[in-house]
């Protein structure tokens, strides 16, 4: 009899979704949108210049407290792919974090939490990758994979980039080993159409020329355009002297003039 009543509208039942179906989609949402901040944070540290003084201490506030936001979601009130971008973008915003920041001992923490999430992100992909018939991951492209697997290659190579920059006078053999291991990892495709995006690609660049020649000749590096990091140096400290002297021992020492 309920039924019928239903049915023509006499009498109105409101069913609301369970909690955690509420909270799912919240979060879920949420992540979404801390992606789309630090999409454009990325976008500005790409062009990003050591002059930029106001800038750089935005967008360090700003990749800091993205990063915070997003290792503050629960991982269980995610979906797959919204917990691959909560690690990514964490990973994501503490690397800026790292990048950006004057004070070494922090910049070393924040190294560190950028290491610890992309190292999240790349067991993950990995397990999306290795189960293709699991359910919960049936929704995920292999474009999707592919993109996000790079990407976060990408990403890890960096982060240890700047652990060595940051650490200059550490043994440094894990870290050229490690970056390496993500450059090599990434696909040929990737590579032209991401790799080199950031602004005379302060980093993979300059990284290969110094500590891998020939692989900068391969992929047809110009390094004497790659001898001069006054981008790098957004702390005045005396990051850039270290750089330039590796330079000079591996030969690449044109227009170091300038410096």
């Amino acid at each position: 009899m309920i039924g019928l009543l239903v049915a023509f509208g006499i009498v109105n039942i409101s069913v609301q979704p369970p909690e955690y179906l509420v909270q799912l989609n919240y979060n879920n949402q949420f992540v979404q949108k801390k992606r789309d901040q630090m999409d454009l944070l990325i976008d500005e540290w790409r062009e990003l210049t050591i002059d930029q003084k106001d800038i750089k201490n935005r967008i360090l506030e700003e990749s800091i407290s993205v990063a915070e936001d997003l290792s503050n979601v629960k991982e269980k009130s995610l979906n797959p792919i919204s917990k691959l971008r909560k690690y990514y973008y964490t990973s994501y915003g503490y690397f800026l974090a790292s990048d950006l920041e004057c004070d070494l001992d922090q910049a070393l923490i924040y190294n560190k939490k950028a290491l610890e999430n992309g190292e999240k992100t790349l067991t993950f992909i990995n397990e999306i990758k290795k189960n293709p018939t699991d359910p919960k991951f049936s929704e995920i492209e292999d474009d999707f994979k592919k993109l996000f697997s790079n990407s976060i290659h990408h990403l890890l190579a960096l982060i240890y980039i700047v652990k060595i920059k940051l650490r200059p006078d550490d043994n440094k053999t894990e870290a050229i080993k490690e970056t390496e291991v993500h450059l090599n990892s990434i696909s040929s495709s990737y590579k032209k159409n991401n790799f080199y995006k950031e602004k005379k690609n302060r980093y993979i660049c300059p990284f290969l020329c110094i500590y891998n020649p020939n692989k900068a000749n391969q992929d047809n590096i110009n390094c004497s355009e790659f001898s001069s990091f006054e981008q790098i140096n957004f702390c005045g400290n005396v990051i850039n002297k270290y750089y330039i002297n590796n330079l000079k021992k591996s030969g690449n020492s044109r227009q170091l003039a300038a410096n």
